[in-house]
């Protein structure tokens, strides 16, 4: 009796044992999948570069259907929503492709705008600070920062974004204009005038 239950137990871990590994061999792409994926992540670049960001996105989804786990595929397919103002759907992208391991300072370059135009400007900082820690000259990044800690009123945060940033461009009239701006909240009138006649 026991020898026949033991048999069962066997034979029915053999059974479950053998369909769980059919199904993940089910789950993995084929080489050829993988190969036709990012010829379609290629087709939705040259699209993208063209500026037919439809055609790009619709490229991406072709090759995510293929193989969900593509990052690159992800990270242009929320690039490619970015420009075309469909900001949830380019956020949800966008972590897609740095859950699935796509340069988390790439994604941050993107995804700190997305998340400005939400709101959620904690996130949006953060992604700025992990962008400038990959390039701390970046302009747009100084001036994201700026903006950000003025509207978190982080003012001698903006304060120092802006600064550098117009160490980078010294004929920016609109970096004065948001210098004197964090003066004023500041409360220095003599920095303020300084920055506004600049």
């Amino acid at each position: 009796m026991f020898t026949m239950h033991f048999k069962r137990s066997a034979l029915f871990c053999l059974i479950v044992t053998g369909a769980l590994g059919v199904s993940v061999a089910a789950q993995q792409p084929s080489r050829k999948d993988i190969r036709r994926s990012n010829q379609l992540v290629e087709q939705g670049n040259r699209a993208f570069n063209q500026k037919d960001y439809k055609t790009a996105i619709d490229r991406y989804a072709e090759a995510i259907v293929l193989v969900p786990r593509n990052p690159a595929a992800h990270y242009w397919k929320g690039y490619a929503h970015y420009y075309l103002k469909e900001y949830p759907v380019a956020l949800s992208e966008l972590n897609l492709a740095e859950a699935q391991g796509h340069p988390a300072v790439d994604v941050s370059k993107v995804r700190w705008y997305l998340n400005y135009e939400v709101k959620n400007f904690d996130a949006a900082l953060a992604d700025v600070n992990r962008g400038l820690q990959a390039d701390p000259n970046d302009q747009m990044l100084l001036r994201a920062s700026g903006d950000l800690n003025f509207e978190k009123q982080n003012y001698r945060e903006a304060l120092d974004s802006y600064q550098k940033a117009v160490l980078g461009s010294p004929n920016d009239g609109n970096l004065y204009y948001s210098i004197a701006r964090v003066q004023l909240a500041l409360g220095d009138v003599k920095g303020q005038e300084a920055a506004a006649s600049a």
